[in-house]
């Protein structure tokens, strides 16, 4: 998410840039792709922004969805494997405003038809099997963890960010299956309004800390 501040509080902007990961499932048995049926794969780590037919699996249904998301006119920017087998990302934006939700959605409309006629199934949980997924920082165990420039926390902050007070930050809290315009107007309510309502706070702990 990017905050561009240019001198007055009614000028600021809030650009927004999602990553939405997700898992493939194989149908008949409900377990991912890649995985040897009730079994588990080796250790996370040579799978990410992998290739090879030992490594990437669904790459077919990854690349399809790219295209047809582009055909659409969706602000896609790109795709990836993750670190679990069977698991894909990709990136939507960066989009002004209510624009990051509606790419959202429309996207993952469009992913859930290319897996429906792949035969594969398609949940967005962020954690479908466990222990084998990434980070607790859905949990709301880490609220209030902020850190310059690391990985390892819920929000983490760019250099030029910290010393400018504009900029870059990266929210790595909410789920995979958000809601990305309730998460949109948190962000800019939270980064340019200055005014954060108690509906707003309502609504964020049972969209970003319940759906986990």
């Amino acid at each position: 998410m990017t905050g561009q501040a240019q001198g007055k509080p009614r000028e600021k902007t809030v650009k927004s840039f999602y990553k939405q990961e997700y898992t493939l499932l194989q149908k008949d048995v409900n377990w991912p792709l890649g995985w040897p049926v009730g079994g588990y794969p080796g250790p996370q780590g040579p799978y990410y922004c992998a290739v090879g037919a030992d490594k990437s699996f669904g790459r077919d249904i990854s690349d399809a969805h790219y295209k047809a998301c582009l055909y659409a006119g969706i602000n896609i920017s790109g795709t990836n494997g993750e670190v679990m087998p069977g698991q894909w990302e990709y990136q939507v934006g960066p989009s002004v405003g209510i624009e990051a939700g509606d790419n959202i959605w429309i996207s993952r409309y469009i992913l859930e038809r290319i897996t429906e006629q792949a035969g594969v199934v398609l949940p967005l949980d962020p954690k479908p099997i466990q222990p084998y997924c990434i980070g607790d920082r859905v949990t709301g165990t880490e609220l209030a963890a902020t850190q310059i420039t690391g990985c390892g926390c819920s929000v983490r902050v760019g250099r030029d960010t910290e010393a400018k007070g504009k900029g870059y930050l990266e929210d790595r809290r909410p789920a995979s299956n958000m809601d990305p315009y309730i998460v949109t107007g948190l962000l800019a309510e939270t980064t340019i309004l200055w005014q954060p309502t108690l509906e707003a706070e309502v609504l964020a702990t049972k969209k970003l800390a319940l759906k986990v």
